[in-house]
């Protein structure tokens, strides 16, 4: 830790005056701390010194609570989620949604949305802020194929966007069904990926242009995109979703559909 920064940093080098190993200064044995506060005049100072055994009591004095399950049925799986919910922070509906599928064999955080997150990342993207968009962009990225496969014409609310999400439809549907379309989707990430940077296009802002390329692929043949690539390159340098509505995401998704 160091004490002139306030904060805890890496130490590569011999430590300085005003800096404590983390070791010594949360050690179990309070003398440790004691012992090597002795050896340093700037830690020994009063001041200091009050500091650090006020850290110190805030971490040693820190406690949570840990809460285990086993073996719940959906609707224990329920009633769980309202104790936490109740008890600290709050669990969204979609995470509760698609929790319950872990029941029938489908975690769909680590089989789909982590595994979607991962490949955006090792293209160099870094899309995911804030966090939340690691989980709420892959799901929106399912209405594509939720569309092609459900519906007979299309509906302007089925844009692969975190407000159009499908949940109830989703959490609704066979679970190998789903977990088809999550494999689908995933693949045509790659090919939406692969499409950014064998045409050398300036990496996504955000994880919009990368959906949407997603339902393209989903909707269109190969052939079609052979002669449509210069269109939608064109596309891709042109469109921006920067502080555009939902209504206008969804416009932009339906010109999309009719290229």
């Amino acid at each position: 830790m160091d004490l002139k920064k306030g904060k805890f940093i890496l130490i590569n080098s011999q430590i300085r005056k005003h800096q404590i190993p983390v070791g010594v200064l949360y050690h179990y044995d309070e003398a440790t701390l004691t012992k090597y506060i002795s050896g340093n005049k700037f830690l020994s100072l009063p001041e200091i010194f009050s500091g650090l055994l006020q850290i110190r009591s805030k971490f040693k004095n820190y406690y949570y609570t840990i809460n285990l399950s086993h073996d719940l049925s959906e609707d224990e799986q329920i009633e769980w989620f309202e104790v936490l919910n109740n008890a600290g922070s709050r669990v969204t509906t979609i995470q509760m949604r698609f929790s319950k599928l872990k029941a029938y064999g489908l975690d769909i955080y680590k089989d789909y949305a982590n595994v979607y997150k991962q490949l955006v990342l090792d293209c160099g993207f870094d899309l995911f802020k804030p966090l939340s968009t690691g989980v709420s962009y892959p799901i929106a990225a399912l209405n594509p194929i939720y569309e092609k496969e459900i519906l007979t014409t299309h509906k302007n609310n089925f844009a692969p966007i975190p407000s159009d999400v499908k949940e109830d439809q989703l959490c609704n549907l066979n679970v190998d069904t789903l977990k088809e379309y999550c494999e689908i989707t995933l693949e045509y990430l790659k090919k939406a990926l692969s499409f950014i940077k064998d045409n050398g296009l300036r990496n996504p802002e955000r994880v919009d242009y990368i959906n949407y390329l997603i339902r393209y692929f989903i909707f269109h043949s190969d052939e079609c995109f052979i002669n449509q690539k210069s269109d939608l390159i064109s596309w891709y340098n042109t469109v921006n979703f920067t502080d555009k509505s939902n209504s206008e995401r969804r416009s932009i998704y339906t010109n999309l559909i009719t290229m």
